[in-house]
């Protein structure tokens, strides 16, 4: 059992690792660098492997040696690696008769080469800390491999937990493509100005598609009414407009231009969205409400967490959603339309009962 796992886990791993690690030398290459060698690029390609995993890097910031923090990757570059787990546990499964322990073997193993890695791949310049790939990297294995099982019955909470969220996240997915489409033509002059090549083109494309994620967190915290940032005191809101130099992504073409009051009506929706969720409980079935508010509250701390981070420099220190302050307001924003749909009812009964006594 311990070598199929084992021989599993680095399979699932080099499925991610040599993808990442192309896109490196590609780079590499055509950026036509005089004095690195290839160690650098293959290096480069770990990092983006452990980035896809969500991994944070220490940095010093040359010429100065400024410390730095890389912790806001890519959301949609996690398919990579889930996708590479859930298809080797799957294997696995099948080569070991849906063994326990050969499971257990092969998140082990998956999160020991992340830890590995990055410990392996750091330099002065950029150190991947390796504790929170041991840590992520059995999340991430756990995750994947139970789904391969088949086995995982999804209960009623979870069900309409996945609903809130697949309304929330779609509806801001349709935001974001209309401001998109508004702001096409500066779209259009970012890609002028910094001339990529059709190499550097697509990889950047690559990049805005992976981030588009974490976009759609902050285009719904943005009409929650808690706003997002880009850099450290700046606040993007309906409310407050503070924002200084933006990194040149041609996603962020479709950030706001200034503050806009109106856009708060998007948080009228939420209290909307909770009047519906006591709907689909069963007409407010106290039990699975009340479970589907403790699921829904606690990934609403999860996404706000992966949803905000750190991009390389102390001027970009705070990027995305507040870790706090966006959650919280969501939830108390569900809450509202929840506690208003119990009272009507509550008021409808009371009426129908007392029409009934006459």
């Amino acid at each position: 059992m311990f070598i199929p796992a084992l021989s599993q886990a680095i399979r699932s791993a080099l499925f991610s690792l040599i993808p990442t690690t192309l896109i490196s030398l590609i780079s590499w290459a055509f950026a036509g660098s005089t004095y690195a060698n290839t160690s650098d690029p293959i290096r480069a390609g770990v990092w983006l492997f452990l980035g896809a995993h969500q991994v944070p890097m220490q940095l010093q910031l040359p010429p100065s040696d400024e410390a730095g923090l890389m912790t806001f990757f890519p959301l949609g570059a996690l398919a990579l690696p889930l996708f590479a787990i859930y298809f080797g546990a799957k294997k696995l499964r099948n080569q070991t008769n849906d063994s326990t322990t050969a499971r257990n073997i092969f998140i082990f193993a998956y999160a020991t080469i992340l830890g590995i890695l990055a410990l392996l791949s750091g330099n002065k310049d950029v150190r991947p800390i390796w504790y929170w790939a041991v840590g992520l990297g059995t999340l991430l294995a756990l995750i994947a491999t139970y789904l391969s099982a088949g086995t995982i019955k999804y209960t009623a909470p979870v069900i309409l937990t996945f609903k809130i969220w697949a309304l929330l996240l779609g509806l801001s997915a349709i935001i974001t493509a209309i401001a998109l489409i508004a702001h096409q033509r500066t779209v259009e002059q970012i890609y002028i100005v910094l001339e990529p090549g059709i190499i550097g083109g697509f990889f950047l494309s690559l990049l805005n598609i992976l981030y588009i994620p974490n976009y759609l967190i902050s285009t719904l915290s943005y009409f929650v009414g808690t706003g997002f940032a880009i850099g450290r005191d700046t606040l993007i809101s309906p409310l407050t407009y503070n924002l200084g130099e933006v990194p040149a992504l041609p996603i962020l073409a479709a950030v706001p231009t200034g503050s806009h009051p109106l856009y708060l009506i998007g948080a009228i929706l939420m209290p909307i969205l909770g009047g519906a969720l006591v709907i689909w409980s069963d007409t407010g079935n106290s039990v699975l409400l009340r479970q589907t508010l403790i699921l829904f509250s606690l990934s609403a701390f999860v996404v706000a967490y992966f949803g905000s981070g750190s991009l390389i420099t102390d001027q970009l220190g705070t990027i995305g959603v507040s870790v706090w302050k966006f959650p919280l307001l969501l939830i108390g924003e569900i809450l509202i339309g929840v506690l208003i749909m119990k009272l009507l009812s509550l008021i409808s009964f009371s009426r129908g009962h007392h029409e009934k006594g006459n």
